[in-house]
């Protein structure tokens, strides 16, 4: 989540059941993000041992698939209702298309809808696809507080459902049903438990705890919650592209339009000059593809300068695009 945090301070092992406010004391809003995440572990870890990895209510059974051969091109359609995955509720409101899905736009040359129209070319597994996207003012204007003018307060957090294919390939003779049906799963990127170590530069020797080397850009007692990606991975998979942020990479604004090599941005506060910005948009963001990373030349007003170089890669601004700055 690209959100200005203090600090993420929810540990499920801490096995914590609440924070508790104390007189007099600072509150910071680790305390209350942490509440939240105490209540949302067991709430969720609740419908996962009731309810089991998957399941729904008999009465309200969301997400059956359907598909009406007589339309040209044949169309699957998502029913509406709730399902639990893994303890997390997904709600589909009305019934949807595959194609048509408020949260997951397939490819033009996606398998499946290639082969709606003769279904016994490719057999396809299909699966739901769960996770939380962070929404800020930037994604979602109606978050701002309206009241007192149109400030950014809070953020949100959307439980994000794509329902996705795979093409099914059993191996040949292969019997055994349980086999057949978990071996799309394998093919699919899990969560990985990569972790990362940071230290100070052991050639800097400061004997003066009190004294801050200026290139560290320090510039107040402020918390800085340090965000590190991976943005891209090499062909071979041995060599990747990271790119980190100061402020957890909460420095974003809206991409209104692009003139010459100027973006034109909702806000170029926090923009500075030689910093790198990552431009995307919901769909990469939906899809988990990153976006494209340039260089500013320089700040002027509402205007991001970005080097000539790069113009050709930038494009024109998409609806509901998003600027994030991150330093790389």
């Amino acid at each position: 989540m690209k959100g200005d945090f203090t600090r993420v301070t929810f540990d499920a092992a801490n096995h914590f059941s609440r924070v508790l406010m104390q007189q007099g004391r600072v509150t910071i809003d680790a305390d209350p993000n942490e509440q939240a995440a105490i209540l949302l572990h067991y709430v969720r870890t609740l419908a996962r041992d009731l309810i089991g990895p998957c399941g729904g209510p008999v009465d309200a059974l969301g997400f059956g698939l359907t598909i009406d051969s007589s339309a040209r091109p044949a169309t699957l359609t998502i029913g509406s209702g709730r399902y639990y995955v893994d303890g997390i509720l997904c709600e589909n409101e009305a019934p949807c298309s595959y194609a048509g899905q408020p949260d997951f736009i397939p490819a033009e040359d996606d398998p499946l809808l290639l082969q709606l129209d003769d279904p016994t070319a490719q057999a396809f597994w299909l699966y739901l696809d769960v996770w939380e996207r962070h929404v800020t003012s930037v994604e979602d204007d109606r978050v701002r507080e309206v009241a007192l003018g149109g400030p950014d307060t809070c953020t949100r957090a959307k439980v994000i459902w794509q329902v996705k294919a795979v093409a099914r390939n059993p191996p040949a003779g292969d019997a055994n049903a349980e086999a057949a049906c978990t071996a799309p799963l394998a093919d699919l990127v899990s969560l990985g438990g990569a972790r990362l170590a940071a230290e100070l530069d052991p050639g800097q020797q400061i004997e003066d705890p009190c004294v801050i080397a200026p290139d560290a850009r320090f510039r107040g007692p402020e918390n800085q919650l340090y965000r590190v990606e991976i943005h891209d991975v090499s062909g071979d998979g041995k060599s990747a592209t990271f790119k980190w942020s100061r402020d957890n990479g909460s420095v974003a604004t809206a991409w209104l339009n692009t003139e010459g090599n100027d973006l034109v941005v909702a806000s170029a506060r926090g923009f500075t000059a030689g910093a790198w910005v990552e431009l995307l948009d919901d769909r990469n963001e939906l899809l988990g593809q990153p976006g494209v990373l340039v260089k500013l030349a320089s700040v002027d007003g509402n205007r991001l300068t970005v080097s000539p170089a790069a113009r050709s890669t930038i494009g024109t601004a998409p609806s509901a695009n998003v600027t994030s700055s991150f330093s790389v």
